[in-house]
């Protein structure tokens, strides 16, 4: 195969998936969640306790498995685009999307979630790292729930 043929067509591939998000159809909501969150360095805790209303923005995509969050920088590790839809815990109503890896130097476990249900919109996201069975000292956790408006497209 000829070398300037190969080129030609790795550019192409980069130039598509550089355009994934604008090619592929989004669906965006705005989300209104309640949680707490709890985040621990050397044990002691870190920001202020109690419940706290976050207001957002989520996008979510036909053909990617995974979504967008902007709007908050409470939920930093929401961020990531490493939190893919699971089919298996998915239906046409309810997306379940998951990261849940360890880090096999530190023993570190990360489980991040997002539960969005598409026709009434109540929403989850949950977020833990720890090393377990139950090492608190240098942690994060937290939960908020609520509900992602569909907005008009």
């Amino acid at each position: 195969m000829n070398i300037n043929l190969i080129k030609t067509l790795a550019a192409a591939v980069m130039l598509l998936l550089a355009g994934c998000d604008r090619i592929d159809s989004r669906t965006e909501y705005a989300c209104q969640m309640s949680g707490e969150t709890f985040r621990y360095k050397d044990g002691v805790r870190l920001g202020e306790p109690g419940i706290v209303t976050l207001s957002f923005s989520l996008t979510t995509y036909k053909w990617q498995k995974n979504y967008a969050i902007s709007g908050t920088e409470l939920l930093p590790e929401q961020t990531t685009r490493q939190i893919f839809l699971d089919a298996a815990r998915s239906n046409p109503v309810e997306a379940t999307y998951l990261l849940d890896k360890t880090d096999k130097d530190s023993k570190e476990r990360v489980v991040s979630s997002l539960v969005l249900n598409s026709v009434s919109g109540d929403a989850r996201i949950f977020h833990r790292r720890w090393i377990p069975p139950s090492e608190w000292r240098n942690s994060d956790q937290y939960l908020y729930s609520g509900n992602c408006k569909k907005l008009a497209g």
